[in-house]
């Protein structure tokens, strides 16, 4: 009788795995840049970035 989970067969599925792993990073990257660096308009996606993540000053309450 065969097992299923020879070393053979783990080591395809991890090799898919990690196949799978990289492509999907690989697009994140794309996206990145894209936002990142715009044609017609250089600096636009920092812009984004930059306003989205900036903490908005909050006042403080006096203590009496």
């Amino acid at each position: 009788m065969k097992a299923i989970l020879s070393e053979k067969n783990i080591v395809v599925v991890l090799f898919v795995i990690v196949l799978v792993t990289f492509v999907l990073a690989q697009e994140d990257s794309k996206q990145l840049e894209k936002l990142y660096s715009s044609g017609s308009n250089p600096g636009k996606g920092t812009d984004q970035l930059v306003h989205h993540f900036t903490a908005k000053p909050v006042a403080i309450p006096a203590q009496n």
